[in-house]
């Protein structure tokens, strides 16, 4: 195991304590019983392996989901919180590398990704804060205008609209942004709570939710596989890896095909109603076309705000320089607010930037490389991999099932990524000051 697999192995690090405070989801509790043999056992309680679970549970399905820690406390549990109705790449470019049939069904899955999650929330009353008032993406330079102009031609009749000047302003509360994209159709939550009400509807199905119970091994046993926690152990027939970031030497191969990154989050102390309500005041929470994260949104009192640090080093982010540094160029008359709770989570990058599904043997199945965008794609990901846990053909899915690549030089692969953020950041700075 290289070193930056050996740093998210070793990583003690919790979600914030803002997310799944009270009166939101509280902490799913462990399923009663053990189950010797299930159809489908899964690894990893996120929004992945959650989703699955649901998908399997309400066809019938018999299921145990194991979590060596809570439930969504990896990257599903520290995200910045917005549902986005976009992969990484542009619906032309989509079409290009996946052909028109896919392409086209993939992009349209993607666009409407967060209304379904939103009705899900709504039918199982999932108390997560959900703030259904659209996204902001505003844009600094004429490249970042003309890339979000594209982008709400490309939309074919979805209401996101442009806004500039004076009207760009109020959306934002700053004239910071010469032009700025509202999508109705994107919204934000509390990741964690969403997880946990997740995990209450599977096993409302169900589904067996297993929370700190480790993988140590996954083994064959004829045509099913043994999977061994300690000292118990379950057999199935099918096993799901949703373990994204977190896969560490349970399937080495797998967690050699994508290079972990770290993002960084914080929050500021409470601030008074009436500071809040010239910041956003509609509600929606602000990202823009730089480069690297740059999410602002308002969260239970707070500003929470997505920030830069070391791309391989858990809390190594310095959070209040950083937050000072995103507000003033938004807010610069809002005092600098004191942090109140910094926090770092791993992700998983792909070389292409697209979410993957590979077959890792006969009846594993893994989806890793959500790049960023997990709130939103999670759920399809969940819904392929339960249709070919059923024994569906690969057509049947959403994304396609692809070859498993480990990356040769897998460090090496994080020295690369690290040098493309360095330079990403850099050009972030020079535009932050362009107008």
């Amino acid at each position: 195991m290289g070193l930056i697999q050996r740093r998210v192995t070793n990583d003690t690090s919790a979600p914030p304590s803002l997310y799944g405070a009270a009166g939101v989801e509280p902490t799913v509790p462990a399923a009663k019983g053990w189950d010797n043999r299930v159809d489908v056992a899964i690894v990893g309680g996120g929004i992945t392996g959650l989703w699955t679970a649901y998908n399997l549970a309400t066809n019938g399905a018999s299921v145990a989901v194991l979590e060596s820690h809570e439930v969504g406390h990896g990257a599903s549990g520290r995200a910045f919180g917005q549902l986005v109705p976009y992969l990484k790449h542009s619906h032309e470019k989509i079409i290009a590398d996946l052909g028109e049939e896919r392409g086209t069904r993939l992009s349209a899955a993607v666009a409407v990704a967060p209304a379904e999650v939103a009705a899900f929330i709504e039918r199982y009353q999932i108390a997560c804060a959900a703030t259904r008032t659209g996204i902001l993406i505003g844009a600094r330079t004429k490249a970042g205008s003309a890339q979000l102009e594209a982008t709400a031609a490309a939309l074919r009749g979805a209401p996101a609209k442009m806004f500039y000047g004076s009207a760009a302003a109020d959306l934002v509360g700053s004239d910071f942004y010469p032009a700025v994209l509202l999508d109705p159709r994107g919204f934000h939550l509390d990741p964690l709570a969403y997880a946990r009400g997740l995990a209450r509807a599977a096993a409302a199905h169900g589904a067996l939710i297993h929370p700190v119970t480790r993988v140590d091994r996954i083994a064959p046993r004829g045509s099913e596989w043994d999977i061994i926690c300690g000292t118990r152990q379950l057999t199935a027939e099918k096993v799901i890896i949703a373990t994204n970031a977190y896969s560490g030497p349970l399937w080495p191969d797998l967690a050699r095909s994508v290079v972990p990154f770290l993002v960084h989050g914080a929050v500021t102390e409470p601030l008074p109603e009436g500071v809040l309500a010239d910041i956003l005041p509609q509600g929606q929470p602000l990202t823009d076309t730089r480069r690297l994260y740059s999410g602002v949104r308002k969260f239970g009192g707070r500003l929470h705000v997505s920030i830069d640090g070391a791309s391989f080093v858990p809390g190594r982010a310095d959070a209040a320089r950083m937050v000072q540094r995103r507000l003033r160029e938004l807010y610069p008359r809002l005092p600098a607010p004191h942090v109140e709770n910094s926090w770092s989570g791993w992700i998983a990058l792909t070389t292409d930037q697209y979410p993957h599904i590979h077959r890792l043997a006969e009846g594993v199945w893994s989806a890793v490389g959500c790049n960023g965008r997990g709130l939103a794609a999670a759920s399809l990901l969940g819904r392929d991999l339960a249709a070919l846990a059923r024994g569906a053909g690969d057509n049947a899915t959403v994304f396609p099932v692809r070859p498993l690549r480990p990356l040769p030089l897998h460090d090496a692969a994080a020295l690369v990524v690290a040098t493309v953020v360095s330079t990403k950041r850099w050009l972030d700075r020079i535009d932050a000051t362009t107008r």
